[in-house]
Parts: structure tokens; C-alpha cells; sequence
């Protein structure tokens, strides 16, 4: 669950870091990090069902199950924090793409209409 908590802690933050001053470098930060957030949840949840499987099989019987339906339910946790953390940082790394696009359009200049005809009196 540590690497879930470090990788979601520099994801937020750089994604922070991007909605103050929007830039590629930056969104490739918060990209990377929140694919690390999410490949770190979906490792140590396969981790857990495995190593939950493993201590159950030597148990055997019905002992077995009543050990590993609660050891399952808590395999799940690093993967329900990745997908919480990374709905947190697609949130704010909204706010800098809107920045960003708000940014664009404030700078692209309106191309001039058709000229009107000129109105000479008759």
C-alpha cells in the first residue's frame, strides 16, 4: 500500500504544480505518476489475492474459505486507493488542461470577416 501512497502523493502534487502553471513537461508528470498510481494498486492487489490463495490452499476445507474471503476483501484496498487517488488527480489536472485551453484561445487572434462592400452614395 506504501507505493500506492507515495506514487498518489506525487501524482496530486504535480498535478497541483500543473494547474499553476500549465505546461507539457509538467502534463507528462502528472501522466506518468498517475500511471504508476494505478499499475502500483493493480501490483499489490494481485499480490495480495496470490499470496491469500497461497495461505488458503494450505489450509484446505472449509477453513480455507473463512480465511481467505476477509484476507480478499483486504487485497482489494491498494487498488480501491489507486482508482480513488487517480479520480482526485484527473480532477485537478483538469483544471490546468482548462487553463491551458483558456490560455490558447486568449493568445490565437480571430481571423478578419470578408471585407464589406464598399458604400458609395448613389
Amino acid at each position: 500500500m506504501m507505493p500506492v501512497l507515495v506514487f498518489s502523493a506525487l501524482a496530486v502534487a504535480f498535478a497541483v504544480a500543473y494547474v499553476l502553471r500549465p505546461s507539457g513537461p509538467r502534463r507528462a508528470l502528472v501522466e506518468g505518476a498517475t500511471l504508476m498510481t494505478f499499475l502500483a494498486g493493480g501490483l499489490g492487489t494481485v499480490t495480495g489475492i496470490s499470496n491469500s490463495a497461497r495461505a488458503a490452499a494450505k489450509l484446505g476445507g472449509a477453513a480455507a474459505i473463512d480465511m481467505f474471503l476477509p484476507a480478499l476483501d483486504e487485497s482489494l484496498h491498494p487498488i480501491q486507493l489507486a482508482i480513488g487517488a487517480v479520480g482526485v488527480v484527473v480532477l485537478v489536472a483538469t483544471v490546468g488542461r482548462y487553463r491551458t485551453a483558456v490560455q490558447q484561445a486568449s493568445t490565437v487572434t480571430p481571423e478578419a470577416g470578408p471585407t464589406p462592400p464598399s458604400q458609395s452614395p448613389a
